[in-house]
């Protein structure tokens, strides 16, 4: 039974990593050299970028939207995330599990705009912290508020184009980071790349709606996402889009450095379901507001030394995003 237990804990740590919509200090005792994730490199290189395609025009006046900001533009962005996990074991009751609510702060600066509109950002973690809450376990809120505090003086840069398509973004980490840790700050780049969700090619009016395609591999899963955009209302150069989110992925072996040796762990199914609204100043440092509900499932076998176990994990997450 312990075997078990362990392998949920891992099989969890999966589930969270991949349960998230498509954002990374360093200990005293870490901060030696650095090394660089590069998305250019890596996810760029193996998949696809997303795919835009539009579904219907809008009304008219019709214009195309393009990101136009100022090189020194200056955002603050605060993104909070709330989660509520609940898993099942073969065999054994549900179990809920708390979790606190994460604040991080970020300041992100224009740094260049090409001719041909590329746009070239930085940006830094400087703040990252977990909100009090009574309900949770003291032993919790001072694991998770261990590894949080990590992404404080993480930075990184990032090339857009003025449609929001990401040519590559790069952060640099800390050579010291256990195997898990970074998977979680390799999934935080990802949030950077979708700062300036991708619009149309062609010219659009309020109404329109428009369907963007990825098929990231995250954390050595194969993913498939389709988020659909509608444009409800754009004034003085700020878009706001309503946003439907599915996620799906079919049956394959998961791997990761958390897993006991000599486990084996078959992801059965997994899907997700979000929706929300985001505005988007095309002026300016481009993302205003962002706010996303999504719910995933998942169920998954885990083997290991002859045992086997079903598991069900449901998540639960409310991320906003805030900048000024």
């Amino acid at each position: 039974m312990k075997k078990i237990l362990f392998l949920s804990s891992a099989v969890l740590a999966i589930g969270l990593s991949i349960g998230q919509p498509q954002h990374r200090t360093v200990g005293a005792s870490e901060a030696i050299g650095s090394k660089q994730l590069s998305l250019e490199e890596t996810a760029i290189a193996s998949n696809p970028g997303p795919q835009v395609k539009l579904l219907h025009r809008g009304a008219k006046p019709r214009q195309k939207l393009r990101f136009q900001p100022t090189a020194n533009a200056k955002q603050t962005m605060t993104t909070i995330v709330k989660m509520d996990v609940v898993t099942l074991v073969e065999g054994q009751p549900w179990r809920q599990i708390k979790m606190p609510e994460i604040v991080m702060q970020a300041e992100m600066v224009i740094t260049q705009v090409d001719a041909n509109g590329d746009i070239h950002s930085e940006f830094t973690y400087t703040d990252a912290q977990i909100k009090p809450d009574p309900t949770v376990p003291p032993d919790a809120i001072a694991g998770i508020s261990a590894e949080i505090k990590k992404l404080v003086g993480i930075s990184g840069s990032s090339i857009v184009d003025n449609r929001g398509q990401v040519k590559s973004t790069k952060l640099n980490l800390p050579e010291r980071f256990n195997p898990n840790t970074e998977q979680l700050f390799a999934r935080m780049l990802k949030s950077f790349d979708r700062i300036a969700s991708p619009v149309p090619a062609e010219a659009v009016g309020i109404g329109a709606k428009w369907q963007v395609s990825a098929a990231p591999k995250l954390n050595g899963i194969n993913l498939t996402q389709q988020t659909t955009y509608e444009l409800v209302k754009f004034q003085n150069n700020v878009a706001t889009l309503e946003v439907a989110i599915q996620q799906q992925a079919p049956s394959q072996e998961m791997t990761s450095p958390g897993l006991p040796a000599g486990a084996t762990v078959t992801m059965k199914s997994f899907q997700g379901q979000g929706t929300g609204q985001i505005t988007l100043q095309m002026d300016g440092a481009m993302l205003v507001t962002s706010n996303i509900d999504l719910v995933s499932q998942t169920e998954t076998n885990a083997r290991r030394n002859g045992q086997s176990a079903n598991f069900g994990t449901e998540i639960s997450m409310q991320m906003t995003i805030q900048s000024n």
